[in-house]
């Protein structure tokens, strides 16, 4: 009754036979050394308890979710630690799939959790059958298929004939596409963000552009050219914030392109335009007081000469004049 409290997680696996005999764990920590784990009231045999984990061997049980509970003399009342699904020789469950969402070209291993599962068992994501499956009574594995973007449905056959569905289980994610750059400019008094709707940037910038489009995910990487973004911000599914590499190799048009974890990249064509150099081409007046306060006027070419090419130049917002 003095003893502190403790933590418990899920029993592992969560399913078993009506028969039991199986090997299960509970991870967790502070467990007393005289607890009792018990299945809708029936203890475990063959249990072991240290101060971070017990196991077992799983009593014979009723079909159905039943209870597990630890209980221990030096408590009033039991903890509990989850559920464990007793089947029948008959059935079939399906408890969970990892990964839960992948890229459309597939080719990704898949796991099944669940119970009944039978040699010879099939596996179908969004109602293309999966290769490479392999079958345990609890567990399935596969490669996962080739897909259309979107939620699909997970199935598993058994050599009876009798199938389960996961309705909406996997999700295959397409590759992203851009639509829109635009320069991000400081936080405004209210908290937003305004910006500018010309990506033209000069040759040496520190600037950050929003990318507007769909399909990002995590952890994308952004390349304008050959160069990649000093910093990316993922900000959702349809935006990303990409800070501008410190040094460009080239001036001029410039393809953006956005790649995400999975390998899958998406590219605007001509996304940004690196203004070149800027070229002075007058300035009025030349002269002016001591005291200064003479307004002035700078003209700088409009397109200037870059190894041999010729692109365009002009001045950008918050340029500085020394």
């Amino acid at each position: 009754k003095a003893i502190s409290p403790w933590h418990t997680g899920f029993p592992n696996p969560q399913v078993g036979t009506i028969d039991g005999g199986e090997h299960i764990t509970i991870a967790g920590n502070r467990f007393p050394p005289d607890s009792i784990v018990t299945i809708d009231g029936n203890p475990l045999t063959q249990m072991q308890v240290t101060d971070t984990l017990i196991t077992g061997l799983t009593p014979p049980g009723r079909t159905g979710e039943q209870a597990v509970m630890i209980t221990t003399p030096s408590l009033d009342s039991g903890i509990f630690a989850g559920q464990f699904i007793y089947l029948s020789p008959a059935d079939t469950i399906l408890t969970g799939i990892s990964p839960i969402q992948g890229r459309i070209q597939g080719g990704e291993i898949g796991k099944i959790t669940g119970g009944g599962f039978r040699t010879g068992a099939t596996v179908s994501i969004g109602y293309v059958d999966a290769a490479n499956v392999f079958v345990t009574p609890t567990i399935i594995t596969f490669t996962i298929p080739s897909g259309i973007a979107g939620k699909v449905d997970i199935s598993v056959k058994n050599p009876d004939g009798k199938s389960i569905i996961l309705s909406r289980a996997y999700t295959y994610i397409g590759p992203p596409t851009i639509w829109q750059i635009k320069v991000t400019e400081e936080e405004n008094m209210t908290g937003g963000f305004s910006a500018s709707s010309q990506p033209l940037i000069p040759v040496n910038p520190y600037l950050e552009l929003t990318i507007d489009g769909t399909g990002f995910i995590q952890t994308p990487t952004v390349f304008f050219g050959t160069r990649p973004a000093r910093q990316v911000e993922f900000i959702s599914s349809e935006k990303l914030r990409a800070t501008l590499p410190q040094i460009f190799f080239s001036v001029g048009p410039l393809d953006v392109v956005a790649t995400n974890s999975d390998g899958q990249s998406g590219v605007l064509s001509n996304g940004v335009t690196v203004l070149g150099p800027i070229r002075i081409k007058s300035i009025n007046p030349t002269r002016g007081v001591l005291g200064g306060g003479t307004k002035i006027t700078i003209v700088c070419e409009s397109t200037v000469e870059f190894q041999e090419t010729v692109f365009p130049s002009r001045f950008v917002e918050d340029a500085k004049v020394f």
